[in-house]
């Protein structure tokens, strides 16, 4: 290894002449650096997450749901090491170099995360956690995390202003001004995005006719999301729904700070399907009324449906790509 921290491995292959090196300044030219890169380490979920006081935070274990609020770690699609390759959360330690992510959970014998990175939920304040990998060099490579611990008063009581941490008591805190005005921003509305497939589900998809259109479940075998896929006859396709991600203003230091909250941690939200097949109920409705009452009823009925399929059609082109009920539709609207 060299001054700068890279090792140096030399080429030359010779042996010694009588116990000399002959021509060793010689075999310089054939010294070849070999360059090691540290890894490199991306979070699985955000940077900054906010919980409530008392909520415990712990490893996700294998099958979580989307909504469970625990730690995810890394993500190990984008960590890796450039010599070594993909850094999963088996393999990374946290708090520390002795304590091994997937272990520490109390199912493995081990300890809450809360417990092992040395910060207590029951207190508001603002804890790191640190992930990390070392290589095979002793390169180390590390990500963070900060967990806001917010306060929870319980009602009519509320936090105090003067001191976040504090709730009040018979609704009054001391330290708060008087008439003071609550300077909170104002709420920020959810952003939603699709769960995007390149060629084969965007912001419209074709489905083919009777074949079913419903959100991907979960791989029996893996536990992950089922991918859309585009297949021979039209039945790799489902809807793998969208992410949603809530901005939340926080007190930090006197100033508040957007801080992300996941709104689906593990997975999409459901997709919400409007039918069509409510014009098919509506025309047989119709033709149930009418047959009794005149044997002219199906002469009714044929205009009817030629007017209003193609102003459901019109006024809703989009849907009926998506929607799997487009099947039960009469003639005239197909």
């Amino acid at each position: 290894m060299d001054s700068s921290g890279d090792y140096v491995y030399s080429l030359a292959g010779a042996c010694t002449e009588g116990g000399l090196c002959i021509g060793l300044a010689d075999t310089a030219a054939d010294e070849v650096e070999v360059v090691n890169t540290v890894p490199v380490l991306f979070l699985a979920g955000p940077k900054t997450i906010s919980i409530d006081k008392t909520t415990p935070w712990t490893v996700c274990l294998p099958g979580v749901g989307a909504g469970e609020i625990c730690d995810r770690g890394i993500s190990a699609v984008t960590s890796n090491d450039p010599e070594e390759g993909a850094i999963t959360n088996a393999m990374i330690t946290v708090c520390g170099d002795d304590i091994k992510f997937g272990t520490s959970h109390p199912t493995f014998g081990g300890s809450h995360l809360a417990d092992v990175c040395g910060f207590n939920v029951n207190e508001v304040g603002s804890f790191t956690i640190e992930y990390a990998w070392t290589d095979n060099w002793g390169l180390r490579g590390s990500a963070t995390r900060t967990i806001n611990v917010l306060q929870v008063c319980d009602a009519p009581e509320f936090v105090c202003i003067s001191d976040k941490t504090l709730c009040s008591t018979g609704g009054f805190c001391i330290g708060d001004p008087v008439g003071v005005v609550d300077d909170t921003p104002e709420d920020m509305a959810p952003v939603l995005s699709l769960n995007n497939v390149v060629d084969v589900i965007g912001a419209e998809v074709r489905v083919r006719r009777y074949k079913t259109y419903a959100p991907c479940g979960l791989d029996t075998v893996t536990g992950l999301n089922i991918v859309p896929t585009v297949t021979t006859y039209g039945d790799g396709l489902c809807d793998p729904g969208l992410t949603a991600n809530d901005i939340k203003a926080e007190l930090v230091d006197g100033v508040y700070v957007n801080n992300t909250v996941p709104l689906t941690q593990a997975g999409p939200l459901s997709p919400i399907y409007v039918p069509l097949s409510s014009l098919s109920s509506l025309l047989s409705l119709l033709s149930s009324l009418l047959s009794p009452l005149s044997p002219l009823s199906s002469l009714l009925l044929s205009p009817l449906s030629s007017l209003l399929c193609p102003l459901l059609l019109f006024s809703f082109p989009d849907l009926v790509h998506v929607v799997p009920f487009a099947a039960q539709l009469p003639a005239e609207c197909t």
